[in-house]
């Protein structure tokens, strides 16, 4: 099934039904995510925010399976000032991927793990 164009921004989500003898392990089911559609979305919240707000965007998850360094790296060529993890093991993932964005933990961060924290350079609730 193609949704097709979502506001003229092209496919959103292609899916396929697997058929009976199709070949085990091999997947028939993505999302394709569109570059030009994200920038889009980014620019409307962006619209919608006051003078001097900042924008952040949840890539937690590995941006809910689509990806996280990738998404990230869209979301912040889009002009996200912010992104959002779950954890200090995803916010150390993004560094390591040489992502300089501020990151914000929104899950929780056990006493043990305040150095990664620091480490990452990220904030987050205690």
């Amino acid at each position: 099934m193609d949704v097709g164009p979502l506001h003229g921004y092209g496919p959103r989500l292609m899916t396929s039904i697997s058929p009976p003898d199709a070949e085990p392990g091999v997947p028939t089911t993505w999302c394709e995510i569109s570059r030009s559609a994200l920038e889009a979305n980014v620019g409307i919240f962006r619209r919608r925010l006051a003078p001097g707000a900042r924008l952040g965007m949840v890539v937690k998850a590995n941006a809910y399976g689509h990806g996280m360094v990738q998404c990230a790296r869209m979301l912040v060529e889009a002009g996200v000032d912010w992104l959002v993890v779950n954890d200090v093991e995803e916010a150390l993932q993004l560094r390591v991927a040489g992502l300089e964005s501020p990151l914000y933990i929104c899950g929780p961060v056990l006493p043990e793990r305040a150095a990664g924290v620091v480490e990452a350079g990220a904030e987050g609730a205690l």
